[in-house]
């Protein structure tokens, strides 16, 4: 393969004639991105706040009087990140000790037993949640601090924290401790500590948008794969990579590599020869390497790594769609949880149809045919986020489609100004719990598709429609709109062969960044 596009980042001049304040102010200038100019107001006015906190943030760190540079080599350090995090859980932990003994006090005035009579046992159970915590794997070195998979990490840390714990009581003859001030720190301390985490990322975006902690990345190969990698690492600044650009391989790749001061390298496993592979890691070991598995072959079916006789395998096993699992649990579980869900989140349905009605002409919900399980149609339901004459202007936009074999638009002009919100906020699809409740749809499943759209599912992409569509899936929490639809479609095959009770909570715990985040919403 040929050399593919290279970026090379031009650097900065300098000048001889600089005074010192003039060269102390650019300690502190920051590569600060300027939002481009969009067609939603709303949009552009997030982006520029979040510019001005940038700034005010790098004005603050000038005023100290700190080193730029070094800050920039303590940050750098795999160490910091894991020392901030241990002293954000401790921290988060003790805090919720502290609120649930204050609110038992005031609840149960005179039978409480004074927080000093605790300290033995929050000394140990601060000591279990550490040991914990690192055996699980929550203060592992990588390039984030918290994501859906960190979630379900601490929630089953915290929970046989709790356990431990509340052995320990019950073996404790000597003091009477309070079970309920036990329970209800752990319990405040899973939300706290998540919070706790979802900050660090939030200083994390900040710290590596002001040029602290980053690592110049290169991609190896080109194609579709190479773009998604690309996508991945602009959507999610606080991982800190500034990318280099694209390079193929050949003779003097590692000469290119140390050229372009590459620090991580991902690497396209198509189109990788295996002997090059080896050389060139062999070679170059001060460089990470991130090898992106050739899923699209083997993601329709169950995998297992094992070893036979030494040599490792991938086996691809042989399991089918469980109806089962899906006509009785899963049923119970969406009827459930979606009628819950409407009764809690009533007053949120009340709202947005008050904003809807106030703002633009037109009903208050919007009403699709959509293919749903056995390529049965349905009438889908949702909040209306556009004008009223949206479909009769649609012809006139398919220039703007973003999206191959489908009607995508990132900056729909179409859509009103309540409508933008209530996308960001995934708000528009919560109608969609009344087709959960009657059956026409699942909390977990494929995305429904239009009727015009059946012409993209021939063959083996209409293994699909075996189950029923859901509020939301394996796509949306992959990458949402941004993927393409045979991809889309194989990640939709596998949901269907790997369907479970722990893979549909998985789903939903991501869901829930992905919604916060507005990662892909559009």
């Amino acid at each position: 393969m040929g050399l593919g596009k290279r970026i090379r980042f031009k650097p900065h001049s300098r000048t001889s004639r600089m005074t010192k304040s003039t060269k102390r102010s650019m300690m502190f200038t920051f590569p600060i991105r300027r939002p481009s100019p969009s067609t939603n107001p709303c949009l552009d006015r997030i982006h520029h706040l979040r510019a001005r906190i940038l700034k005010l943030f790098s004005q603050s760190i000038k005023n100290t009087g700190l080193k730029h540079e070094r800050m920039r080599r303590i940050m750098g350090h795999k160490w910091f990140w894991g020392v901030l995090k241990v002293s954000v859980d401790l921290l988060m932990f003790n805090l919720s000790f502290k609120a649930a003994h204050t609110l038992s006090s005031i609840i149960y005035r005179g039978q409480v037993l004074p927080q000093d009579s605790y300290n033995s046992i929050l000394v140990f159970a601060n000591f279990t949640i550490l040991m914990i915590f690192i055996f699980t794997g929550l203060y592992q070195s990588k390039r984030s601090v918290f994501d859906s998979e960190d979630f379900l990490k601490l929630m089953e840390s915290v929970f046989l924290a709790y356990l431990i714990i509340t052995a320990a009581t019950f073996l404790t003859k000597s003091v009477e401790y309070s079970r309920l001030i036990i329970t209800n720190t752990f319990a405040v301390g899973l939300l706290s500590i998540s919070l706790g985490r979802a900050l660090l990322n939030y200083v994390l975006v900040v710290v590596r948008e002001m040029g602290w902690d980053r690592q110049r990345a290169v991609i190896l190969g080109n194609g579709s794969d190479g773009e998604s990698i690309l996508r991945r690492l602009r959507e999610r600044p606080e991982l800190g990579y500034d990318f280099v650009g694209f390079i193929g391989f050949k003779s003097d790749l590692k000469d290119d590599l140390r050229g372009l001061r590459a620090q991580t390298v991902f690497i396209m496993s198509s189109d990788v020869d295996q002997e090059e592979l080896i050389e060139l890691m062999t070679e170059c070991e001060e460089m990470d390497f991130k090898i992106v598995p050739d899923l699209v072959k083997l993601i329709s079916e169950p995998l297992s790594f094992e070893e036979f006789r030494d040599i490792p395998l991938i086996t691809v096993k042989g399991r089918g769609y469980r109806p089962l699992y899906s006509k009785y649990v899963k049923r119970a579980f969406d009827v459930v949880v979606s009628s819950m869900m409407i009764i809690l989140l009533s007053p949120v349905f009340v709202l947005s149809a008050a904003a809807i009605k106030a703002t633009s002409r037109g009903p208050v919900y919007f009403r699709q045919v959509r293919v749903g399980e056995g390529e049965r149609l349905f009438t889908l339901y949702k909040f209306r986020t556009m004008r009223e004459d949206a479909e009769d202007s649609k012809p006139g936009l398919k220039d703007l489609n973003e999206v191959s074999g489908l009607f995508k638009i990132k900056e729909d002009p179409r859509v009103t100004g309540v409508g933008y919100i209530l996308r960001r906020a995934c708000i528009d699809e919560l109608p969609q719990l009344y087709n959960i409740v009657v059956g026409d749809m699942s909390l977990v499943g494929p995305r429904p598709h239009i009727p015009e759209e059946m012409d993209l599912f021939k063959g083996w992409r209409r293994n699909r429609f075996k189950v029923k569509p859901g509020l939301t899936g394996l796509w949306q929490v992959s990458g949402r709109h941004e993927i393409d639809v045979d991809k889309a479609v194989l990640l939709d095959i596998y949901y269907i062969k790997h369907m479970s009770p722990m893979l549909d909570l998985k789903i939903l715990v991501k869901t829930i960044p992905s919604i916060m985040l507005s990662k892909g919403r559009w």
